[in-house]
């Protein structure tokens, strides 16, 4: 190779240089400047509170008594004990029982429990939505 043609390829740009190489550092200043223009503060909104919700609190549970506990009578409709006791209960479980085979056939007994504040509570248990089963604790006789 001449000396001619080596310097002359020491002048063209390197494999490592990608062409236009200046070109890309305009592009990031016109971009630069660009996004300053619009990075400009806008004055901040006046934000509304949230709306208030009231939110009611639950009427206070009436108390039962012995004497209502009474007046409940077995093969009363469910909806009838709830309308008489004028609430719904606080709770239910449920119960299975297999029966005693030649004599009765299995059942669920679905127990609902009205629990007063003072800890007493009557429990009462339905099958097929009639009063089958009743017990209470510490009942008051107000």
């Amino acid at each position: 190779m001449t000396a001619a043609l080596r310097t002359s390829l020491r002048h063209l740009p390197s494999a490592a240089t990608p062409p236009f190489f200046g070109g890309t550092w305009l592009c990031c200043i016109v971009a630069s400047v660009f996004f300053q223009g619009c990075a400009e503060e806008t004055p901040p909104q006046e934000l509304s509170p949230p709306p208030v919700v009231e939110i009611e609190a639950p009427p206070p549970r009436t108390v039962i008594t012995r004497e209502q506990y009474d007046k409940i009578l077995y093969d009363m409709r469910y909806a009838d004990v709830v309308d008489y006791l004028g609430m719904d209960p606080s709770r239910q479980e449920s119960t299975y029982d297999e029966g005693v085979e030649g004599y009765t056939g299995p059942s669920v007994i679905s127990w609902y429990i009205w629990d007063n504040p003072d800890g007493s509570f009557v429990r009462l248990g339905f099958t097929e939505k009639r009063l089958t089963d009743k017990q209470s604790h510490d009942l008051s006789n107000d």
